[in-house]
């Protein structure tokens, strides 16, 4: 009698956990997610090289966002990445006094110097340059992403009532996984109406 409840239940569970590990996935090397629809990106910088430059002609570049090594942008093993820079300046944490870095490492792991490890010059413009900083503890650029405007309007923000186009693909993919949590209570609701009219009957 009790089938239709199982079944809900079961089916429930399986497709909620899929849905979290989507959602857990989704943000590789803890990209942040104003950080996934650039322009331009200047992948697989060679150690030797200390700096990355884009020019964006007519254009004008915005913002950047860093990706580095282990604990450039935080006290944690996966803070890697940067948020989006929209302000020229210097960025990334340096761990100067890290001996074995290796997994898995406390919060903290000797002394953090922050925003001394990449300077950023030239947002507003059409050419932006981020330079690593020759300091202690900091680690060298892994690929830089770009983000242009013709306009100089960061992307997506509503100036004198015009609407500047965003990604609607991201959108509506980041909209199902907010409201796919749904599918297994719904799941759930028919497996247990299930089971009271298999009990009516």
């Amino acid at each position: 009698m009790g089938k239709g409840l199982l079944l809900g239940t079961l089916v429930g569970i399986l497709l909620l956990s899929l849905n979290t590990s989507q959602l857990v996935f989704a943000s590789g090397d803890d990209s942040p997610l104003e950080c996934v629809n650039f322009d331009f990106k200047d992948d697989n910088i060679p150690d030797a090289t200390t700096s990355s430059s884009f020019d964006a002609g007519t254009d004008i570049i915005t913002g950047v966002c860093i990706k580095s090594g282990a604990f450039s942008f935080g006290p944690d093993n996966q803070d890697q990445h940067s948020e989006l820079i929209g302000l020229d300046g210097t960025y990334g944490n340096a761990m100067g006094m890290i001996t074995n870095p290796s997994p898995p490492p406390p919060k903290i792991m000797g002394v953090i110097a922050t925003d001394v490890c990449f300077t950023v010059e030239g947002l507003g413009t059409s050419e932006v340059t981020v330079t690593e900083v020759d300091y202690e503890g900091c680690k060298d650029l892994s690929h830089v992403e770009y983000f242009i405007e013709d306009d100089g309007v960061p992307p997506g923000e509503i100036i004198g009532g015009q609407l500047i186009p965003i990604d609607s693909t991201a959108l509506l993919v980041a909209g199902a996984q907010y409201s796919s949590w749904m599918i297994p209570v719904a799941l759930s609701i028919a497996g247990f109406g299930l089971f009271l009219s298999s009990r009516r009957s």
